[in-house]
């Protein structure tokens, strides 16, 4: 073989090498688990687990989880979006006494998995990721069912549908 086509072979695999496919294979960034009418997404990136004894979250107000977990939501999905999300829809977030968050995962309404993109998904995890629980308006008591004394970390869940879209649909529901 010559040079001259040595290296027409060689510029011809670089070619095919650097060029990105087609049709770019997606990877998912989530494991998902079907558990009936839901699913529950678990990131892959995150490895961090809540260690210790978990406790219970406990608030005076409702309206400050609900105004923490609405303004990251409202900032990632157009308005549109979240009308068309579920009752079910909503984020499990671990958090520690220090108000530190852990991780957090998903509850998905089966058809919502459809509706909501794992990007979306991604930074709605990033941005409450780097919020933080007032241990003065969340506090973490021991569960009366597991025992202990001193909790470390407990759970609590957020809807991704705003209050007055659950009241729509709960008012929807009632007219049925």
């Amino acid at each position: 073989m010559n040079l001259r086509a040595l290296r027409a072979a060689l510029s011809i695999c670089l070619v095919i090498i650097c060029i990105p496919p087609m049709f770019p294979q997606k990877l998912e960034m989530f494991n998902y688990t079907s558990h009936g009418d839901y699913d529950l997404a678990v990131p892959k990136f995150d490895l961090m687990k809540p260690e210790g004894t978990q406790g219970i979250a406990v608030w005076k107000e409702d309206t400050y989880i609900h105004k923490l977990f609405n303004s990251v939501v409202k900032s990632v999905l157009p308005k549109k979006k979240r009308d068309m999300l579920h009752l079910n829809t909503a984020v499990l977030l671990a958090f520690t006494r220090r108000g530190e968050v852990i991780n957090c995962k998903f509850l998905l309404n089966t058809d919502d998995r459809n509706i909501l993109t794992e990007e979306e998904l991604y930074k709605i995890y990033i941005k409450l990721k780097r919020i933080r629980i007032n241990p003065y308006k969340v506090r973490i008591d021991p569960d009366p069912v597991a025992g202990g004394t001193s909790p470390d970390y407990a759970i609590i869940s957020g809807p991704l549908i705003s209050r007055t879209g659950r009241e729509r649909i709960m008012l929807n529901s009632d007219k049925k």
